[in-house]
Order: C-alpha cells, then sequence, then structure tokens
C-alpha cells in the first residue's frame, strides 16, 4: 500500500466484471483529476467521453500520474470483448 495521501486508494490492480463497475470507477476518476491528486498524461479521449454511449473507440487507454508521489496508473478498456484493468505501471516514472 502505497504511504502517499493522494494515491493509496488506487494502488490495488482491479478490473471491473460490470460495465457499471468501471464506469463508476472512470466518475472517480474525473474527480481525482478535478481535485489534483491525480494527473491525467496520456489519454484515447478526454475521460468524461468514456461516460457517452456509444463509447468513442473499441479500446481506451488512459494513463495518470500521481501528482503527490509521481507513480503512475494505467487504466484500459476493450469495449469490444470486455477486458479491463485498472494498474500501477512498473516500468521507471517518464517526466512529462
Amino acid at each position: 500500500m502505497s504511504d502517499c495521501v493522494k494515491c493509496a486508494a488506487y494502488v490495488a490492480r482491479r478490473t471491473f466484471p460490470m460495465p457499471e463497475d468501471y464506469l463508476a470507477f472512470v466518475d472517480t476518476l474525473i474527480e481525482s483529476v478535478k481535485r489534483g491528486d491525480l494527473q491525467m498524461i496520456k489519454a484515447d479521449c478526454p475521460l468524461e467521453n468514456v461516460l457517452k454511449t456509444p463509447t468513442p473507440e473499441d479500446s481506451l487507454v488512459h494513463e495518470f500520474r500521481c501528482t503527490g508521489c509521481g507513480t503512475r496508473f494505467q487504466l484500459y478498456a476493450n469495449t469490444y470483448n470486455g477486458r479491463n484493468w485498472w494498474r500501477r505501471q512498473q516500468w521507471p516514472e517518464m517526466q512529462y
């Protein structure tokens, strides 16, 4: 578990069995970005567009960085086959 107060709730790897679970998590991320806890550093589309129907792409990737400690995270969803995850990135931090 992270000691960083800004990203401690996000360090665990997650998958989303139902689309509603994924969309609820996206709402949480939108709020975290607005608060300044996470910064979106790469995106296939604006995060708010994920909540629209139909989804903007068959596969969506969003990458985030914790503004407190620099830890990077990835949100992935394949809207065609349902595969998805949220995970902490394992490679060295890149500067943005």
